[in-house]
């Protein structure tokens, strides 16, 4: 019989190489970074990025077995922990050169971490359900 295979530990890897790339982005001093002219463009963008922060917590929490709560509450666990990296990246902003901490920004995180819990909540049941 073959083996089941333990998906969790890739979804860390993506989480903690996703969580490296923002790092990353948000060290590029502010007149490096690309100009985008429409009104609300950083807060879309913040929004997207951690729209996605927050599915790969979702299934980084839920495809682990060691702490029983984090995975049974994965939706929860998933806004709180998507948000106070939105919290640690603001304040490590405040340090890069042409950069600054936004509480809208942060605002616009945890709203990205928000649509996403609604969505998986209520329109994808079957993911939220499993395990």
């Amino acid at each position: 019989m073959p083996e089941k295979v333990n998906h969790g530990k890739h979804w860390h890897v993506l989480l903690i190489g996703y969580c490296l790339l923002i790092f990353i982005l948000s060290s590029i001093p502010g007149e490096n970074f690309p100009k985008v002219d429409f009104e609300f463009s950083d807060k879309i963008v913040h929004l997207a990025v951690y729209s996605v922060l927050y599915i790969l917590f979702f299934y980084s929490l839920k495809n682990q077995s060691k702490y029983v709560k984090l995975r049974d509450n994965a939706l929860e666990f998933s806004i709180l922990f998507t948000s106070l990296y939105g919290v640690t990246d603001e304040i490590h902003q405040y340090f890069v050169l042409n950069r600054s901490c936004e509480f809208m920004d942060w605002v616009a995180d945890t709203a990205g971490a928000l649509l996403m819990y609604f969505i998986l909540r209520y329109k994808f049941k079957k993911i939220v359900e499993t395990k």
